[in-house]
Formats: structure tokens, C-alpha cells, sequence
């Protein structure tokens, strides 16, 4: 049964990641949380476990869609660029923040940010122009946040509501793929340390 469970998450979260850029964690982690709940991981972990290990397929779906994304040139390699320092030292700092907190907090936090941003998504926004883009520093601290969030939660759902104000719609996944892959390397690599 948790096999067919985790196929099934794998299968959407990958499909998801490929049209959105984004938004796999939001299937991974409830989903492998009920898949490991049918083998003997222990109970108080399994929402720990289910995120790092939303990050480690993370790193595979995201690897295959960048590459596929690299390929149509549809990723602004400035824009990743500027992601990249805060992404990094967000995503390591926020699952070492995860390893440290109570699991009902995680919860929590993962529930709380899924609610805000299906929220926000709901909203209806006026249509506007594309703003300039903003300063080195305003990118790094935006992306620290969203590394945080991210590894917290297993999801970089916040990424391209941030990427759309300042970039053409088809380069918003390409971009949004490329900085959750690189959220994701960091935060794998501190939940296995």
C-alpha cells in the first residue's frame, strides 16, 4: 500500500512541477506522510521525514524539468542567479531550523503556508505593468525567506508569485524550476546531515 501511495504522489508532484514550476511539495508531503504511516517509522517523525524527503525527489523532478526548461531557453539566468545566495542559505538554515522544531509546529507551519497562499492565489489581482527589478539586497533577502519557507514546508510555492512581478510569464516556471532546485540541494543534503 505505501508503495502504490508513494508512486502516486511521485507521479502528480512530477507532472505538477513540469506545467507549474512549483508546488510538489504540496503533494509529497501529505502524501508520503499517509504512505509512511503504513510502515515502522515512528509516528512523531513521520511529518520530518515526509519533508526531507520531499526534498531529496525534489532534487530529481526538479533536475528533469531544469534541464527540459534549459533546453526551450525558458529560464532567466539573471534572475537565477540572484536567487541563488539567499536561496541556499535559506533552504540550509530552514531545515536545521526543521530538525530543531516539534513536529506539531512543522505541521503547522506547512498547514499555515498552504492556506495563505491557496488564499492569495484565490484573491483576484488587478492586472498591472511589470515593475523594474529590485535591488540585489531586496532579492537576496526575499530569496533567504523563501529558502526558509521551503525547507520548512517541502514547497517553493512562493517563488513564482515573487518571479511573476518582475518577469515575463514563460520565463516565470523555467525560473521557478531553477530556483527550486537549487532550494532543494541544500535542504537535502542538511536533512541527511
Amino acid at each position: 500500500m505505501d508503495w502504490i501511495l508513494c508512486l502516486i504522489a511521485g507521479a502528480l508532484a512530477g507532472s505538477l512541477v513540469s506545467m507549474t514550476g512549483s508546488g510538489a511539495g504540496f503533494l509529497l508531503v501529505p502524501g508520503l506522510s499517509l504512505a509512511l504511516s503504513f510502515s515502522a517509522f515512528p509516528s512523531a517523525d513521520l511529518f520530518k521525514i515526509a519533508v526531507a524527503t520531499t526534498h531529496g525527489a525534489n532534487l530529481i523532478t526538479n533536475l528533469a524539468a531544469f534541464q527540459a526548461h534549459a533546453v526551450r531557453r525558458s529560464i532567466d539566468w539573471a534572475a537565477f542567479i540572484r536567487l541563488g545566495p539567499g536561496s541556499i542559505a535559506g533552504a540550509a538554515a530552514g531545515a536545521l531550523l526543521a530538525t530543531h522544531l516539534d513536529t506539531a509546529i512543522l505541521e503547522l507551519v506547512f498547514i499555515a503556508f498552504a492556506v495563505s497562499l491557496s488564499a492569495r492565489l484565490l484573491r483576484r489581482h488587478r492586472k498591472s505593468e511589470r515593475k523594474d527589478r529590485p535591488s540585489l539586497a531586496v532579492w537576496v533577502t526575499r530569496s533567504t525567506a523563501m529558502g526558509v519557507l521551503a525547507a520548512l514546508t517541502g514547497a517553493g510555492g512562493v517563488l513564482p508569485l515573487f518571479l511573476k512581478e518582475y518577469l515575463p510569464a514563460h520565463k516565470v516556471v523555467g525560473t521557478t524550476v531553477a530556483g527550486c532546485l537549487i532550494m532543494s540541494i541544500p535542504a537535502a543534503a542538511t536533512y541527511y546531515a
